[in-house]
């Protein structure tokens, strides 16, 4: 697979919408190629900040209720009907052919339906392909994407900051931060003139990235800065900053 070809893929990709194969040889081509590699993870910093695209709305109280009443009435149902042995169904008339299961006729049905949708699943396959490089550059016209960097305290640390719009609330993405003990956390700061406001906790697990959504416009602050801090976190910081991102 080709740079173009990839091109044309790593938003689809990124919004996990491609078939296996598809998906292999992309994985593929940019574990060998560093600029696609680049536009891949950007694609997918894109997509994580989607659900802060979405009004984050509390479900009715209505909805608990309703969910409740269908579970009991589906429990009494089932406590209805009976029991039947299984040596009566044992004893049962005589089966109908089609009753039973027809492996090779439904292989033939399973393959008729694939070769007659070839073509259907390739032209569906570029519609969604064209659907997430619309969607991926909507939201790169909107999204503020800002890089963070490791301090002394943690150099290998990295990282992302992303804005939807003017939205109250952004996405840090975090990578290169130690696993911390149970008792420990890292705080997230929003700085201006040198004055903190916590904006969110987070952990991190074991060789993985960490994200975590911070709260408050950074359109009013010059500095989005991380601690170390006790378990549940405290209203100033108190450990040395890891990582921090100009705003």
């Amino acid at each position: 697979m080709e740079c173009a070809q990839v091109a044309e893929l790593t938003a689809a990709y990124a919004l996990a919408a491609l078939p296996e194969g598809e998906r292999r040889e992309v994985e593929a081509h940019v574990a060998a190629c560093p600029e696609c590699r680049a536009r891949l993870a950007q694609e997918q910093a894109l997509v994580a900040v989607l659900p802060l695209a979405v009004e984050q709305r509390a479900p009715p109280a209505r909805l608990k209720t309703r969910l409740l009443q269908a579970a009991r009435a589906d429990l009494a149902t089932r406590e209805r009907q009976p029991d039947t042995p299984a040596h009566a169904r044992r004893r049962g008339g005589p089966r109908s052919f089609f009753a039973t299961p027809l492996p090779y006729a439904a292989a033939a049905v399973l393959l008729l339906f694939a070769v007659g949708g070839l073509a259907a699943w390739g032209a569906q396959l570029r519609s969604l392909n064209r659907q997430a490089d619309a969607e991926l550059a909507r939201l790169r016209s909107s999204t503020r994407i800002l890089a963070a960097q490791g301090t002394e305290a943690a150099p290998g640390a990295s990282g992302q900051v992303l804005q939807l719009g003017e939205q109250q609330r952004a996405l840090l993405l975090v990578r290169g931060l130690p696993t911390l003990p149970p008792d420990k956390t890292y705080q997230v700061w929003l700085l201006k003139d040198g004055k903190p406001v916590g904006a969110g906790l987070f952990q991190v697990e074991a060789g993985r990235e960490a994200a975590a959504v911070v709260t408050g416009d950074l359109s009013r602050y010059d500095l989005l800065a991380v601690t170390v801090e006790p378990a549940g976190g405290l209203p100033l910081p108190s450990g040395a900053i890891v990582l921090k991102a100009g705003l």
